[in-house]
């Protein structure tokens, strides 16, 4: 079966948008999914929210499903999945890879991974959690 991770919940507050920070806590987020071995990542956002989606569709994710009245409010979701390659290909290789649902296609499978994050790349604020 696969290891699927997944994003409860995202928001960064009206005065620290546009500044790279929701990309930079997805980033990272997928990163750890990878060093954990997941397969999978995996979220829902409202389908109203397009600048939630343009995120998303640029670092790599397919629109899966959608899915009717999906909030509390009655408004629609999209479910949004993320591949990665097994293991022993990163390992050995690079990147995500995506595998679009039949009859879906927001994102090339072949494209360079938006996910291979070079060390120094993203700040740290030193507060990070310790492991568990």
């Amino acid at each position: 079966l696969p290891t699927i991770s997944y994003i409860a919940m995202l928001a960064v507050s009206d005065q620290h948008r546009k500044k790279g920070i929701g990309s930079s806590l997805v980033r990272l987020a997928m990163q750890r999914m990878k060093d954990l071995g997941c397969d999978q990542a995996m979220l829902e956002t409202e389908v109203s929210n397009t600048k939630a989606l343009r995120l998303y569709d640029r670092l790599g994710f397919l629109r899966d499903e959608r899915l009717v009245k999906y909030y509390m409010n009655g408004g629609d979701a999209f479910r949004l999945r993320l591949w990665f390659e097994p293991r022993e290909q990163r390992e050995a290789g690079d990147g995500a890879v995506v595998r679009p649902k039949e009859g879906t296609s927001s994102a090339d499978p072949h494209a360079e991974s938006p996910l291979d994050i070079p060390p120094g790349a993203v700040p740290t604020t030193g507060n990070e959690a310790a492991e568990t």
